[in-house]
């Protein structure tokens, strides 16, 4: 196995646990106003002052729950990836199926990109489509996931062998 075949490999597996991490976590959005508002893609977290933090299941808008079936398409994309790259030592051929894998992950998670902000305008946010109101930025979450889109893209390069002709 190609020396820059592995190291795609191990850049999808850091990407999968980019987008996986910022799945599991609840910080997408975050709002401090009286207190502090935590939006995920599958919880909304909420902290008054002097108050435990409540975490609930809000009824999510159509641009996220897009959103969160392109990141999990991604997430097998980049996972299944990592398997086939496992077993291409002992089936080279696999290397080209995961090639294409992950360029189909890679464009699952751009669609996510391009629709999550589209959310912007729920109840709990209230801004407009790509742009966040005041006191409210993107959290962690968000940039774990641009984490994954960017590693997701360099794994690409190395897989698709472009990284050794960019490098002459």
């Amino acid at each position: 196995m190609d020396k820059f075949v592995i190291v795609g490999g191990f850049l999808c597996f850091a990407a999968d646990v980019f987008a996986i991490a910022s799945l599991a976590t609840p910080e997408w959005v975050v709002t401090d106003f009286a207190g502090s508002v935590r939006l995920g893609l599958t919880v909304m977290c909420q902290k008054s002052d002097g108050q435990p933090e409540v975490c609930i299941t809000p009824e999510l808008p159509q641009e996220w729950l897009a959103t969160l079936v392109f990141m999990i398409l991604g997430v097998i994309a980049l996972t299944l990836t990592c398997c086939l790259l496992v077993l291409s030592p002992w089936k080279p051929t696999i290397v080209d199926a995961a090639k294409w894998i992950v360029f189909i992950g890679m464009i699952v998670f751009c669609l996510a990109a391009l629709t999550f902000p589209l959310g912007f305008q729920m109840p709990e946010i209230g801004g407009r489509p790509y742009k966040l109101p005041h006191g409210t930025h993107v959290g962690p979450s968000f940039f774990l996931y641009i984490f994954c889109i960017v590693f997701t893209i360099a794994s690409e390069l190395f897989i698709f062998k472009v990284c050794p002709l960019l490098l002459r």
